[in-house]
Order: C-alpha cells, then structure tokens, then sequence
C-alpha cells in the first residue's frame, strides 16, 4: 500500500539477447549476422556492458582485462580456443569479480596476471562477492591463479 506523497514505480525488466565476441568483429563487418554494439562486439568488456545475460567468446586471443559483473556469464568457445590476456603494460588482474553475485567464467583461458593488493594474480575475487563460479577455465603464467579477499565465494 502506498501512502499519501510516495510514489509507486511498476515495471518489468526487457529480455536482453546474447552477446557475441569475436577479434574480428568490426563496425563494418558481417559479424556472423550479428548486429554491431547490440550483439556483436570486439572487446569482452563492451560485451559485458552491454546488459547482455550472457557473453559468448568466439576462438581468438583477447588482450583486454575485464571486470565481470551480476548475474553474467562469460562463456568462451573452449578452454584452448579462448585466450584472454593482459593488455601491454596493465597493472590490473587480467579478471576481476569486485562485490559481484552469480557471475560466471567458463571455457576459457586466462593468461598473465597483473598485481592486485601487491600480489601478482590472473583472476581476483574481492569485495563481499558471492557466488562467483570459474569452470572448464586455464589459468596460467600467473604466480597467484585465482587470489579470493574478503569474499564469499
């Protein structure tokens, strides 16, 4: 029951579709039939952005570091088919899930590290996240594979 002077906002969330990630998809390219900026994108973390349910990475190498968010699943072709890596000279962990719940790493690989709270790690699960999953994933050349602070994961 809303009382006198409040306001009621009734609504409903829109379906999103997925988006798809691929090295070679470009503004002016066919993207597999996929729509540029809605449901095609070049960079993992655009994808992300995007509000997508899910992320689906095609086969190549992706030189970004990304910050997963709720409810999201980044799911990659393979675990040797999608590379993700730090770009040239980052400092960041080539994955962060930071205060997040029910994000999702799948069938990928994570190569590299940068250095979070003065530990060199490939992936970082910090700041009250919850239920946070990395499956079917490789983790490699990274001194601290999966580094988890303050969570509950």
């Amino acid at each position: 029951r809303v009382g006198a002077g409040s306001a009621l906002t009734v609504g409903y969330a829109s379906a999103r579709p997925d988006a798809h990630v691929s090295p070679l998809y470009c503004p002016s390219c066919d993207n597999d039939g996929y729509a540029w900026g809605e449901t095609a994108f070049s960079s993992i973390q655009a994808a992300i952005d995007s509000g997508a349910p899910r992320v689906l990475l095609g086969p190549g190498l992706y030189r970004e570091s990304i910050s997963l968010v709720s409810g999201v699943q980044v799911i990659g072709a393979g675990a040797d088919l999608s590379v993700i890596t730090p770009p040239r000279d980052s400092v960041r962990a080539v994955v962060t899930a930071e205060g997040v719940r029910g994000a999702i790493l799948a069938r990928v690989t994570v190569a590299g590290s940068g250095v979070v709270s003065g530990k060199p790690a490939g992936v970082v699960v910090e700041q009250g996240a919850q239920a946070v999953r990395i499956a079917r994933a490789i983790i490699r050349g990274a001194p601290v594979g999966v580094l988890v602070s303050d969570a509950g994961t």
